[in-house]
């Protein structure tokens, strides 16, 4: 052993760091620029509103969005006070919503619904009591308040009303849409207006778009967030989203302006800002401890007193996507600065 052995010692080991640093910093740089291929994992629809979603392998995109999804809705069975209007039914008040769970949707629309504890349900939604509604109390139209929108629907049937009372524990009607041509609910124009879609796009009974689109990746970095969560980890159908893709990196989805779910276009217009229902667990229709996911989600995915997940997003075209089918990124935009979310005034 002499220094000058240990000085040479010193030198190769440094200049060996050295390299493995350099490799390291570029293959990280190597693995950014590379392009991911991003595809669609999973496709859900959820036909009543506010119970449980199903997947499917493909769905057909019409001038509503997925077909099947959400045109159906459980409302209050008496009338506003203006003796009119109906307000519709969520999990944001009744979190036992997610336990009516629409088990397949056979091509005519009909939906074969489960609840624990009660006799399977089979849904024909096309099947409406064509009677009249007289004195607003026998079957027929409804008018309901969707958030800022008065919605013409049709009552499906005294069974269904029946069903979804029993298994709820309160009286509700079972409604859907007046179909895919006449049903009328125009978008917001704040973001729909810079759209250029083609034909006339509408929203069901969803909140505000036809369709949600969300990427694994965001929800594996939100998971990778909350504490002692190991056992129990958040899944993508907490944010009941209708497009589920993977393939990219957490979060870029922020980035999206336009992409191409395998031949349809889609405009992502707005990030979905965030209510009580992902803090229900959709399995058990119980609220989750702990606040969470909304509660870790304030922490850094907050732009003003709203959280965001997810991207609203509006069909440019029609057509047929498919779990499997690419998703090319079109055009990018600047996404939003997202931090802790102000606290509610």
């Amino acid at each position: 052993f002499t220094m000058e052995g240990s000085g040479m010692e010193a030198f190769g080991l440094m200049w060996w760091v050295i390299g493995v640093l350099v490799v390291g910093m570029v293959g990280w740089a190597a693995w950014k620029l590379t392009p991911r291929t991003i595809a669609v994992t999973a496709i859900w629809v959820h036909p009543i509103k506010g119970c449980r979603g199903t997947s499917v392998k493909s769905a057909t995109i019409d001038r509503l969005g997925l077909q099947n999804d959400r045109r159906m809705m459980l409302i209050e069975e008496g009338a506003d006070l203006d003796g009119a209007t109906h307000r519709f039914v969520s999990q944001r008040e009744v979190a036992k919503m997610a336990t009516i769970v629409p088990m397949f949707v056979l091509p005519d629309g009909s939906v074969h619904v489960q609840c624990p504890g009660m006799a399977d349900l089979m849904v024909d939604p096309l099947q409406v009591d064509p009677r009249p509604n007289k004195a607003r109390r026998n079957f027929g139209l409804r008018q309901v308040q969707v958030w800022s929108d008065l919605v013409t629907t049709r009552r499906v049937s005294p069974e269904a009303d029946k069903w979804f009372t029993a298994a709820l524990g309160r009286p509700v009607e079972l409604v859907t849409t007046m179909g895919v041509d006449t049903h009328h609910r125009p978008l917001d124009s704040k973001y729909y207006d810079s759209v250029k879609s083609p034909f006339n796009v509408g929203a069901p009974f969803a909140d505000g778009f036809p369709m949600l689109l969300l990427a694994e990746e965001s929800i594996h970095d939100l998971n990778q967030r909350i504490p002692d969560n190991s056992t129990d980890p958040i899944p993508v159908v907490t944010f009941r989203p209708n497009v589920v893709v993977a393939g990219g990196v957490p979060w870029d989805e922020d980035t999206w302006a336009k992409v191409r779910v395998g031949a349809v276009d889609m405009a992502l217009v707005k990030p979905c800002s965030r209510c009580q229902v992902p803090n229900v667990h959709q399995d058990t229709g119980r609220r989750r401890p702990r606040y969470e996911p909304l509660r870790t989600l304030r922490t850094y995915r907050g732009y003003g007193e709203e959280v965001y997940v997810g991207e609203n997003a509006v069909q440019l075209n029609l057509g047929t996507i498919s779990v499997g089918d690419t998703v090319t990124v079109v055009s990018r935009r600047t996404p939003r600065v997202y931090g802790k979310a102000d606290e509610a005034k």
